[in-house]
This record gives structure tokens, sequence and C-alpha cells, in this order.
């Protein structure tokens, strides 16, 4: 293009927007076909838009300086340039306003649609009935994964709230239905559970048993005082305790209530003397008082009842870390026991009389051969000798070290069940038991095994417990 002969000429308005075409100055343009913007009328955006060149390029990264009367050309077209950025920017907000309306109408319609859905639901068609035992599910559970958890701040946490959140008309089922409102977690704590929220709790629960998980704290125990004014209402209970000596502080309030229909009391205490420790450490010692006709389970750590309230119908006791001596007392106590489960007792210098559990029928004895190395014999071993169960059926041994595994003495396992004599004993297992296969063949030919019908054993490696001849055994029993 000749700069030197050319002059600047207008272009014709296109869209109200007036295109000029320099002349006189290599800066070429380009001329933009246009922008369509609505496909229904063809309205487009036409503007003139201008770009670099090479040569231009060149010009920008050498010293080259324009002269006056390209500087005049190069003013003129920076002028043109900012009035078509100021049409290309009000197009553009133009576009984001109407864009902005049609995302506001499409949410208002979305919601319709959800509106609709809702409306024409299938679960819309259930009887109140049928929803109340959805809604029990999902309320009536309590563990660490779902259930009413009243240690939350969050309301998703507590399915009984969220429930009566839908709409009016679950509002109404789950406020009239006093069980969704009787299994919770807790803690005595009014900082950690508000006490407006445990109140309101028990009082929409109504006369409905209450089965509760409460976590103790060391600093208030205003809530347990609560829970414990409706122990006529208790149904189960688990008390979690963190040390000793708030053990000592909550456990004996237990005696001065009755519980009227309480089926399952379990109590654990985070005693640092208790756990899987050898040794027997301070206990705490809780009494209950008579009033306790529908009891049928107990579960303790590192606790002890006494005295149990008797004559008593328990069917299931569980104990962990607790002396051999505990463990025969709440037996004598609890004559009517058909599940035992003895965990980690802690060692003891005393003998004790033999101890006959005449209604037990599934026994599981666990330790650990690491804390139960004593010279005088290990409390697992002290409480096989002391055991005479004649109504056994099943009877489970396990290990839970497999490190320091210890030799285990089939004569322990022969003794007892020469002394119950269990006629009806189906399952055996043995879970990690250091035992040779000598001494599992000796303990199978006992007459007790003539009903077996379930052997399970775990080995460890490089453990061969189940050899031909045990397998040949098996065999011809079969």
């Amino acid at each position: 293009m000749d700069t030197t002969t050319q002059s600047h000429k207008s272009a014709e308005p296109i869209n109200n927007i007036t295109l000029s075409q320099p002349i006189g100055y290599d800066l070429p343009f380009q001329r933009c076909v246009s922008t369509p913007l609505c496909r229904q009328c063809g309205h487009t955006f036409k503007v003139q838009f201008r770009v670099r060149a090479a040569s231009n390029k060149e010009k920008l990264h050498s010293r080259y300086t324009p002269t006056d009367s390209e500087s005049t050309i190069i003013s003129q077209l920076l002028k043109e340039c900012e009035d078509d950025l100021g049409k290309f920017q009000k197009e553009i907000d133009t576009l984001r306003r109407t864009t902005a309306k049609l995302e506001r109408d499409m949410h208002t319609l979305e919601l319709y649609v959800k509106e609709l859905r809702c409306i024409s639901a299938p679960v819309r068609k259930l009887p109140p009935e049928i929803l109340i035992e959805i809604f029990r599910n999902v309320c009536s559970v309590i563990d660490k994964e779902a259930g009413n958890d009243l240690r939350s701040r969050k309301i998703r946490d507590v399915p009984t709230l969220v429930l009566a959140s839908v709409c009016s008309a679950w509002r109404e089922i789950v406020v009239s239905t006093p069980s969704l409102w009787s299994h919770f977690s807790m803690s005595d704590d009014p900082a950690i559970t508000s006490r407006r929220l445990l109140n309101l709790f028990l009082e929409r629960a109504s006369t409905t048993p209450l089965h509760f998980h409460l976590e103790s704290s060391e600093n208030d125990y205003g809530n347990f005082t609560e829970i414990l004014n409706a122990g006529d209402r208790w149904g189960s209970a688990c008390l979690n305790i963190p040390n000793l000596f708030t053990g000592i502080d909550i456990l004996p309030q237990l005696a001065f209530s009755d519980f009227p229909r309480l089926t399952r009391l379990e109590v654990n205490c985070g005693n640092s003397f208790g756990g899987q420790l050898p040794f027997a450490g301070p206990r705490i010692l809780f009494p209950l008082r008579t009033e306790i006709p529908h009891l049928r389970s107990i579960s303790l750590r590192a606790c002890f009842i006494s005295p149990v309230p008797t004559p008593n119908f328990v069917q299931e006791l569980d104990v962990t870390a607790i002396s051999p001596r505990d463990v025969v007392s709440l037996l004598e106590s609890c004559s009517m026991v058909t599940n035992l489960t003895i965990r980690y007792c802690v060692f003891q210098v005393e003998r004790l009389p033999s101890i006959r559990a005449k209604e037990v029928k599934n026994l599981l004895i666990r330790w650990n051969s690491f804390h139960e190395s004593f010279p005088d014999g290990r409390p697992s071993e002290i409480l096989m000798q002391l055991l005479t169960v004649p109504k056994l059926e099943s009877l489970k041994l396990m290990d839970d070290d497999v490190d320091f595994l210890l030799q285990f003495h089939p004569a322990l396992l022969k003794g007892l069940l020469e002394r119950s004599k269990p006629s009806h004993l189906k399952s055996l297992e043995l879970w990690n038991v250091k035992l040779d296969e000598t001494g599992l063949l000796d303990i199978l030919k006992d007459a007790s095994m003539e009903n077996l019908t379930h052997l399970a054993i775990r080995e460890l490696p490089g453990q061969s417990t189940v050899g031909e001849a045990i397998i040949q055994g098996l065999t011809r029993y079969a």
C-alpha cells in the first residue's frame, strides 16, 4: 500500500458503527465478518476489527519511530478502536444481563420440576405405618456411623431432626412416634450435648424405653443426672467411662435408682490399670439395686458389679480385663447365663474354688500370650481349670498375640471337657492357638467330640496344626 498517494476514506455505517479505513500508513487491518447474536431474527454484531500485521511486529521489535503524519494516523486509529471497544463492552454487558435473566428463569423452572416430581413421588403413596418402620431403621441405631448423635453440632448427624424437617406431614409422623426419639448417643457434659436437646428427646420419647450410649467426660456430669432421673425408662445403656476417678464419681449413683425396664447394661471403664494389662489394678466397684427384673445382658470392662442383684435372669455375660476371682463371683450370682465371653483376664495370686456354669452353652475365652506369661499360669488357664460347663455347645479360644505365642497345653482343654462331659458340643474354634497336630488330635479323640459338626482352626504362618492325621480322622468321621 502506497502511504504517500492514498488518503483516509470513510466506510459506510454498519449497525450504527462507523467504519473508517486508514490511508497513508502501513498498519494492515482485517474486517471482521460478523458475530450472530440471535438465530431467530438474524441479528448480528458487526464491527471493523483491526489486527497487527507481521510488519508492525517488526517495527515494534525495532527502534522504528513513526513520522508526524504517521503519528496523526495512529491517533485516529486509536480513537476508532477505542470506540469499537466501547461498543464491544456495551454489547457484552447486554448479553450478560440477558444470560443472568435466562439463568434465573431456568432455576425457577428447575424448582418447579422438582416440586412436580416430589408431588408425584411413589413415597407419598406409602401409608404412615410403612414410613414409621422405614424411619425406625434410620433412627433406632446406636453406633459411630449412624443414629442420633446428640454430641454433634450438625443436624445431619441427628436423623430424627432431619426427617422432621422434610415436610409438615413427615414432621407430624416423627413428633407423634416416641420410638424415633428413644435411641441416641450423648455426652454427660452439657457443653457437648445441649441440655435443651437432650430434654427434647427425653420428652418426646414419652414412656418408650430409652436406648442410649453415653460418653462420660472429666469436666461436667450434668447430663448424667438428667438421664439417671429417667432410670425407670432405661431399656439398654452403654456407659463409657474415661478413667478410674470419673468412674468412682459416676457409677455409685446407679445404686440410688431403679431400672425396672433395663434389659442390657454395658459399662466400659478406660482405667489406666485395666485394658489388657496382666496385673489386677484398682477395680471400680459399683452396686445395683434389686429392682431390675428384665436384665438379660451384662457387659463389663475393667469394672465390677458388687453386689449383683439376685435373683436375676441374666443370660449373656461379657467381661473384659477383670480377674478370675471377679469372673467366678459374677457366675455365682448370674446362674442363668447361657452366653459367656471372657477377655483378657488380669493376673491374681490367690487360688479360687471351681465354679460350675450349669447353663452356659456358648463360651468364648480370649487372651494375649504376651501379657499372660507367668510361671504360675496364665489367667486364661486358671479359668479353664476352674470352669465346669456341662451344657456346652460352642467353644471358641482366641490368642490375639501373633508374635509372642506360648505353647497351649492340650491338657487344659481336655480337663475342661472331662469335667464338663458336654453331650451336645457341636462347634470348636481355635484362633492363633499354638497347638501341634498331636495335641489337637488328642483333643478331637475326646468322647465329647462325637457330635461335633463345626471345626475352625486359624493357623499362624509356619504353624502346622492340621496335618495328614487330622484330615484323615475328619474324613473318617464324615
